[in-house]
């Protein structure tokens, strides 16, 4: 998998079961790695009680495992526009993930991740 993701970007958006899934393949990966000092996270954090942001990287093959933490994925709105009288159910929807890898809260470059994985608990 470290040979098919080389210059890649893996992102794992999501609460506590996508961290989980995300520090799965961040040790598998780091276990197949030939040189695990060249295994690092990008901002020096650690990756144990840390809570929002974390970034992976693989030095020698160019590849970046990006977790972010987002518990609430799915946005709630009202009810549809001309839904019946009885109709309750907001409408939810999924942002873009185009915005949640635009840069913005920690994110570590504007381009599109190249794999990524959205956990919910359904």
């Amino acid at each position: 998998m470290l040979e098919r993701s080389r210059n890649k970007r893996i992102l794992f958006v999501g609460d506590s079961i996508g961290r989980n899934q995300w520090e799965s393949l961040v040790c598998m990966l780091w276990d197949a790695s030939v040189n695990r000092t060249e295994v690092f996270e990008k901002n020096g954090s650690p990756i144990s009680k840390h809570k929002g942001f974390l970034s992976i990287f693989y030095e020698e093959y160019n590849l970046t495992v990006e977790y972010y933490r987002a518990p609430f994925l799915v946005a709630i709105g009202r009810p549809p526009p001309n839904s019946p009288a009885g109709f309750r159910r907001p409408s939810a929807s999924i942002p873009h993930i185009g915005t949640l890898a635009s840069g913005s809260a920690g994110m570590s470059s504007s381009s599109m991740p190249d794999i990524g994985g959205i956990a919910t608990r359904y």
